[in-house]
């Protein structure tokens, strides 16, 4: 017969009268887990035996007064990864555990864990820029974690239930003059990535379109770009997918700076390429890292400030560049219902509910609004 995975366990009475059992739970930190279970009947402490046995082989941890936080997620994640759905809900589990309930409260034991705790850790990822629906996901994935805890019971209260996600306030973006903008777009002349920054700051593009953007969805002749995909983040990393909404799938005309910042990115791609050599991998984009791959929306902020900063405006976020072409185009007399055409909005509604504070009534053409203020920049 052949020897259990954690031990067949054993029995035996005591001198005060009272029956144990223990079994060997293999082993943890280095050392060996025998777990002793007590009762006052052989009887008693054979059903105990047998629960045990069988949590042990379904691939549950024994209970532990020392089990910590990390130790629960490993569980937990190792139990659902049999169960979910797909395996980038797995993954997506396995980042959230690993990038930030880990560092932050993993050390804590299972049966120590304040609600505080968890309120302080969703308070601080909201600090950290996350937002309100990234706070709920790291909360549930900690709650459901804790559910196994309490159905087992090692815990008697799910904490993670009883935190609270902090208020998360929508920020009201900023908007740069045209006077900033101009000294921006001179910055941007020597830049690699340059004209990533000026097709934003001019045509209103997101981060993720803008740095989705390919090749083949750039008419140079007729001084147009269609924006069809954008860079999704998934838990296995990043993607190129569809747009926002049916209505972010645009195509827009070119302003003039716009236009030469594109056609000297061309240029600088094509040294980066033969500088890179076979480590190149070719995705056709505009827009990518120095061996031709994906640019992380979230990294460009560091690049940007550094921009900024050389451009003496002071210190500004690339979302804002997005907020400034609305405010711009207003400022020129383009009307609502074209900013939201070219701002890829659902409707005027939308574009006039998050740029209310830039937005003035006007006339005339994204394009043709934004060729007057710089065309003789960059």
């Amino acid at each position: 017969m052949g020897r259990r995975a954690h031990g067949e366990g054993s029995i035996y009475k005591r001198g005060d009268g009272r029956w144990c059992a223990t079994i060997d739970c293999g082993w943890k930190e280095g050392s060996r887990n025998r777990k002793y279970l007590y009762g006052q009947t052989q009887a008693e402490v054979r059903s105990q035996l047998v629960a045990l046995r069988a949590q042990l082989d379904s691939g549950l941890p024994a209970p532990n007064d020392r089990m910590t936080i990390e130790d629960l997620l490993g569980a937990w994640l190792e139990h659902v990864s049999t169960t979910a759905s797909s395996p980038n809900t797995v993954e997506h589990h396995r980042w959230v555990i690993q990038s930030h309930l880990i560092p932050a409260l993993g050390k804590h034991r299972v049966t120590e864990l304040p609600p505080r705790d968890v309120t302080g850790f969703l308070a601080n990822r909201a600090g950290a820029g996350f937002s309100k629906s990234s706070c709920i996901r790291f909360r549930t994935v900690l709650g459901q974690a804790l559910r196994l805890a309490e159905i087992e019971g090692w815990v008697q209260r799910n904490v993670a239930k009883l935190s609270d996600i902090p208020r998360i306030p929508v920020p009201e973006g900023r908007s740069m003059t045209a006077d900033q903008a101009k000294d921006l777009l001179v910055a941007l002349e020597n830049e690699p990535l340059g004209a990533l920054f000026s097709i934003m700051l001019t045509m209103g593009l997101r981060p993720g379109e803008a740095t989705g953007l390919a090749w083949d969805a750039v008419d140079l002749d007729n001084k147009t770009l269609t924006v069809r995909q954008t860079v999704k983040r998934e838990p296995g990393g990043l993607r190129l997918g569809g747009t926002k909404t049916p209505k972010s799938r645009r195509t827009l005309a070119i302003p003039e700076v716009a236009y030469r910042a594109i056609r000297r990115r061309r240029t600088i791609q094509t040294h980066e390429r033969l500088a890179a050599g076979p480590l190149w991998e070719d995705d056709g984009l505009v827009f990518t890292t120095s061996v031709g791959t994906i640019i992380d929306p979230k990294n460009l902020r560091r690049t940007f400030n550094r921009i900024t900063a050389t451009a003496g405006i002071g210190r500004w976020t690339p979302t804002e560049l997005r907020h400034s072409a609305v405010s711009l185009m207003s400022a020129a007399g383009v009307p609502l219902e074209h900013i939201a055409d070219v701002a890829g909005h659902d409707g005027t509604r939308m574009t006039g509910g998050i740029y209310r504070h830039v937005l003035a009534p006007v006339i005339n053409h994204g394009v043709q609004a934004m060729d007057s203020l710089f065309g003789e920049t960059g």
